[in-house]
């Protein structure tokens, strides 16, 4: 108290009522703001454009590495050596960007302390890829597995006309959370032997996701899409197992979750129901996947409980959690919506 005392001595009882009132009509605003934007975006419209064949940008412009640490540098040219080396790595889009690449290393606390204003854990951020002015920003408190996240948006992005394709996230954050997701999971496939990536527990339910869709998809086809800002094909090739109503509304309940998962004003109902919209997308798109061989019933089993084990996590209220973790989804559930849910091959009458 006799801090807060001194402070108001310091300035003047008036100045800081002044201040104090300023930052609280600030936050009432920018909370009222929020909550419209959560309302707005809950059922968003998804729509998905298809990404231009990247024209190789001719400028003598060379980003900087002078004004980098000396770790960072390292770490740079190990993403650079490790990803040139991969057929599907397309190189023209990474240097397009890295020739004209700003790159800064930041003091995240005051962004930070306003983030937490409106965010349910007290996790930082460490680092942000600013896809239209293509500008890396890290902590500095430096951290390899956020410099490796980034450089992938950067190996990822094509920007013409002002419209961005950024890995599978388009106009109005479209494709947002498969694209975290896959992201990150790139992160820990490439760079594994690192302890930081191992250790990195980042868009954690979306990696899970984003695997499983890869799985499906197959893996060579899924990180060609994924560094040709491809979205559309990925799309296109889930139609063969699900509706594209379905498709869209899934990628538009990740991209709310990864949007909103740990916002304060979003209750745990509402990310638990887009969860089980998710998660039924996935296992309805895993049956037909499958149903041409005898259906794998305990990995899809193991799937659902990882995506299961994953989402607790985000929920706040341990009673709500405890009974969402006692809500499995069984073997004969599957069976079930197996049977329910596709045709018999003989007559083509649903079973």
């Amino acid at each position: 108290m006799e801090d807060i005392l001194d402070i108001i001595n310091g300035i003047g009882y008036d100045k800081f009522i002044t201040a104090l009132v300023g930052v609280v009509s600030v936050y009432a605003i920018n909370t009222g703001k929020i909550k419209y934007k959560i309302k707005k975006e809950y059922d968003k419209k998804v729509i998905i454009g298809k990404a231009p064949v990247l024209i190789p940008n001719d400028s003598k412009d060379i980003f900087d590495f002078r004004t980098l640490d000396k770790e960072v540098v390292q770490d740079f040219k190990t993403f650079v050596l490790r990803l040139a080396k991969q057929p599907i790595f397309n190189k023209a889009v990474f240097f397009n960007n890295v020739k004209n690449l700003k790159f800064e290393t930041v003091d995240f606390s005051k962004r930070n302390f306003f983030r937490k204003l409106v965010l349910k854990s007290t996790a930082s951020s460490r680092g942000r890829y600013y896809s239209y002015n293509n500008f890396v920003k890290i902590s500095k408190d430096y951290d390899r597995s956020t410099l490796f996240h980034e450089l992938f948006h950067v190996a990822s992005r094509i920007l013409e006309d002002k419209k961005l394709y950024n890995g599978f996230r388009q106009k109005n954050n479209v494709g947002i959370g498969l694209n975290e997701g896959y992201t990150e999971h790139m992160v820990k496939k490439y760079f594994f032997d690192y302890k930081d990536v191992r250790d990195s527990y980042s868009y954690f339910l979306e990696r899970e996701i984003s695997l499983i869709i890869e799985l499906i998809v197959g893996e060579q086809f899924m990180e060609k899409c994924y560094f040709n800002a491809d979205l559309l094909s990925l799309t296109l090739e889930l139609e063969k197992y699900n509706e594209k109503d379905n498709i869209y509304k899934f990628i538009g309940d990740l991209d709310f979750f990864t949007l909103y998962s740990d916002n304060k004003y979003v209750k745990d109902d509402e990310l638990i129901s887009k969860f089980e919209s998710i998660k039924w997308f996935i296992l309805t798109t895993c049956i037909k996947k499958f149903s041409d061989n005898e259906i794998n019933v305990l990995m899809i089993e193991d799937w659902m409980d990882k995506l299961n084990d994953a989402m607790s996590i985000y929920i706040s209220d341990e009673v709500v959690r405890e009974e969402f973790l006692n809500r499995k989804v069984t073997s004969d559930y599957i069976k079930s919506a197996y049977k329910n849910y596709f045709c018999d091959k003989k007559n083509n009458n649903v079973l």
